[in-house]
């Protein structure tokens, strides 16, 4: 265990874990604030979690009483009055549940604050006036307040109030010798505490900060789709993750000249530098790169502007497409630089193969004039 320990600590990278200790102690700390979209959506997400895992323990809180009541006609009046108060010491948590189940969306956050609250100061009480007397109630006990502290998802409450029920019950057993003992105990509980509702908020915000990107692309793809005649999303090796079949038919490729070139006839994982022509690939490297994007995007005020560029595009059967490219970079999950290229074929006054098949044998474009002109011309020869 030594070896493993000396080895971890000998490949670790203090920068870079002291660097993510202040960027997450400054957020939690309310010193950095993340983007407003990553908030409400943080906030979303915690209110979902919270009152499914309430629900579900209300359905269990639910069930218990009413296995007790079925219970109850057939049993003595002495575990009638056992079970009677068992039932009024759960009933309180019952209602909690039930309150945060039935509360609006818009309301839950402040709900859950509230009730956590609360619950703090019902664990305070009952440390003072009726502590476990048994591993069964202490162990009830310990399992509520993890749960309380995972419905409530929110570490900067969670935290302070678990430290202050252990330090409450700290005081209510300082003169019995044995409960001293037994409070090594729950000083490892509320240590593994603390450790789960700080990385259940992690997660939770890690949750977030990937989805919000991705969601954000899908906004800028649909986007773009409407406005350009094609759009691709290249990975960190400019290679097209997603299947294209509108610039595969804007280069007029052919499913099986696609497929004898070992390609996808959407295009999905052919590197998008092919289709480029040679004289421009410098330029469009240069265009790709020019800009970096920042390794967290909670750092960035504003998204960097997108930006255009005019290259020459090879397709099938060697035609030669001029087109105007609009890229803008973005983050991937795995924090790797993914880029997001919009395609517009750019339109040339002369006239198009397909025109000059279609005009008339015998008819030139010379002789074409506008109609004004015509009109002018015979007015003055009258």
């Amino acid at each position: 265990y030594a070896i493993l320990v000396l080895r971890r600590l000998w490949r670790c990278n203090w920068a870079a874990v002291r660097l993510a200790v202040v960027k997450h102690g400054r957020q939690m700390c309310f010193i950095d604030k993340a983007e407003g979209q990553h908030v409400k959506q943080f906030r979303r997400q915690r209110i979902s979690w919270s009152t499914g895992i309430s629900e579900a323990l209300l359905h269990c809180v639910a069930g218990k009483y009413v296995t007790g009541l079925i219970l109850l006609a057939a049993m003595p009046e002495d575990s009638v009055i056992f079970l009677a108060r068992s039932f009024s010491r759960d009933l309180f948590i019952f209602l909690l549940l039930f309150l945060i189940t039935v509360t609006p969306k818009r309301f839950a956050a402040y709900v859950l604050d509230f009730a956590h609250l609360l619950f703090t100061g019902c664990l305070i009480f009952i440390a003072f006036a009726d502590p476990p007397a048994s591993c069964e109630e202490f162990s009830a006990l310990q399992l509520s307040r993890l749960l309380a502290g995972l419905m409530a998802g929110n570490a900067r409450l969670t935290c302070p109030c678990t430290l202050l029920v252990f330090a409450m019950t700290c005081v209510a057993v300082r003169k019995d010798a044995s409960g001293i003992e037994e409070m090594w105990g729950d000083a490892w509980l509320t240590l593994f505490m603390l450790v789960v509702f700080i990385v259940y908020e992690l997660l939770l915000f890690r949750i977030v900060t990937d989805t919000v990107p991705l969601a954000v692309l899908a906004t800028k793809a649909s986007l773009l789709s409407a406005l350009c005649d094609a759009v691709v999303t290249l990975g960190p090796d400019l290679q097209i993750v997603e299947k294209a079949p509108k610039l595969a038919n804007l280069l007029c490729q052919k499913p099986e000249e696609t497929k004898a070139q070992g390609m996808s006839p959407s295009l999905q994982g052919s590197n998008f530098l092919d289709f480029i022509s040679q004289t421009d690939k410098e330029r469009f490297m240069l265009f790709i790169y020019q800009i970096p994007v920042e390794a967290s995007s909670a750092s960035r005020a504003e998204p960097a502007p997108a930006e255009a560029l005019n290259v020459q595009m090879q397709g099938g059967s060697s035609i030669s497409i001029q087109v105007q490219l609009f890229h803008s970079s973005f983050l991937e999950p795995d924090g790797k630089v993914g880029h997001l290229i919009g395609i517009i074929c750019e339109t040339s006054d002369q006239p198009t193969l397909l025109e000059t098949l279609e005009t008339p044998h015998g008819a030139g474009t010379s002789n074409w004039e506008p109609m004004d002109l015509r009109k002018t011309r015979s007015q003055r020869s009258q």
